[in-house]
């Protein structure tokens, strides 16, 4: 198998990440997990991207 690609788990979002393959094994939905993560001012992978660029989300 010749792989090109390796997946390395970003330092800034692997806490939140691990997080919510917890809650969904714990059988949370994923709107309970999206409204939880968005209850605490957790920025989406979408949002965050754009945080890092410093733009502004053209997607609101």
């Amino acid at each position: 198998m010749n792989c090109r690609f390796i997946a390395l788990p970003d330092p800034e979002t692997v806490s939140i990440v691990k997080r919510i393959f917890h809650m969904r094994c714990m059988g949370n939905s994923f709107r309970s997990i999206a409204a939880a993560l968005n209850q605490e001012g957790i920025p989406s992978p979408r949002t965050l991207y754009y945080q890092q660029l410093k733009k502004k989300n053209i997607f609101f």
